[in-house]
């Protein structure tokens, strides 16, 4: 142990030791309870490293976020919320070609999902 550490210790125990409101375990409680926050945070350090490393080797998918919606996605949501969206203005261009869509036209519109299901996401290998 290095004298600069040696004395720091010294100074922390004498104060614990000349305090007249703890008694003579509440160093042992404190510093019980200091390891325990120091292996807290190099524990969540340990599991964040093998968070990302499951990133890195494709064991888990990278979360994504749209950033008109806020909602987490993963790459193939991300795909499927854009050939809702070209199918949406695909719909909308038809319509607007006619000078005005009849009233059917539009609940057509509005009221039918997706006529085709989108292709297939590849995998990754």
């Amino acid at each position: 142990m290095s004298a600069e550490r040696r004395e720091k210790l010294v100074e922390i125990v004498g104060e614990y030791l000349s305090c007249d409101l703890t008694d003579s375990s509440a160093l042992v409680v404190e510093l019980k309870d200091a390891l325990q926050v120091i292996i807290d945070y190099h524990q969540g350090n340990v599991d964040k490293a093998k968070e990302m490393l499951e990133y890195i080797e494709a064991k888990r998918p990278v979360p994504w976020t749209h950033p008109d919606s806020g909602i987490e996605r993963v790459k193939r949501q991300e795909r499927e919320y854009n050939l809702k969206e070209i199918n949406y203005y695909n719909k909308r261009v038809r319509l607007d070609v006619v000078s005005e869509g009849t009233e059917e036209d539009w609940n057509d519109f509005w009221n039918n999902e997706m006529q085709e299901d989108p292709p297939p996401f590849p995998q990754r290998y």
